[in-house]
């Protein structure tokens, strides 16, 4: 996370949210109705279909038994599955977190793993609230 321009006085919440996307996600009906409306209007895709957020709301979420753990300059809270508090120590030290967790033996290769990490920062006193994402993409191999 770098280091925090200001004081940090509540915490971070963080939240993750894993999503498998199957072996076979260039077959569903909504990546189809995209690729006909791409291919009609002549246009060339720069990303993968499975990236759209009307596509990755058609997978289902993957437990992935995630932990996160600071690493540097902070320390974290579980609150709940899937969320924590992020609490860095202060404004002038670097903060850093690792996200770990453990794929279903039931993931087949070919199947991607989507891990979207979302803190949410506190309004300050001269900040307005905001989210970053970040997201990790793991594909499936043997």
């Amino acid at each position: 996370m770098g280091k925090f321009p200001i004081a940090v006085k509540k915490p971070v919440l963080l939240q993750v949210h894993s999503t498998h996307v199957p072996s076979i996600w260039n077959q569903t009906p909504k990546v189809r109705e995209i690729e006909n409306i791409l291919r009609f209007v002549g246009a060339t895709k720069k990303i993968p279909l499975y990236l759209i957020p009307d596509v990755i709301r058609t997978f289902h979420s993957m437990h992935l038994k995630t932990k996160l753990t600071a690493t540097h300059g902070a320390k974290i809270e579980k609150i709940e599955p899937g969320r924590w508090h992020f609490i860095p120590h202060g404004k002038e030290e670097h903060v850093s977190f690792e996200v770990s967790g453990e794929i279903p033996k039931s993931a087949k290769e070919g199947d991607i793993v989507l891990v979207k990490v979302t803190a949410h920062h506190p309004k300050t006193e001269t900040r307005a609230a905001r989210s970053t994402e970040f997201l990790e993409v793991i594909y499936i191999r043997s």
